[in-house]
């Protein structure tokens, strides 16, 4: 996992997120998606609407420490400005 690109982090909070609800199929019921939606965020190889990406933050507020480990401060960054530049909500 390249600890630079945003991807990366998403794949890390959907771990993160799929170990603490106790596997893919609740996180996909949490969220509302199917399990082929839920996929690629698991795999690391696509960023979600901003409203799964938030209901998934939620799920891991207590541990966002962990989550955030080893990524640089400028990756979190990248992800932010990642989401403007696409004018996503």
């Amino acid at each position: 996992m390249n600890d630079n690109n945003p991807n990366a982090i998403i794949q890390r909070l959907f771990l993160h997120a799929e170990r603490r609800l106790g596997g893919a199929v609740k996180l996909g019921a949490h969220l509302g998606l199917k399990a082929a939606d839920l996929a690629p965020y698991l795999a690391g190889t696509a960023i979600p609407p901003a409203d799964v990406l938030l209901r998934t933050v939620s799920l891991v507020l207590d541990d966002l420490d962990v989550v955030m480990r080893g990524h640089p401060e400028r990756a979190w960054r990248s992800l932010i400005a990642g989401y403007r530049s696409t004018g996503r909500p």
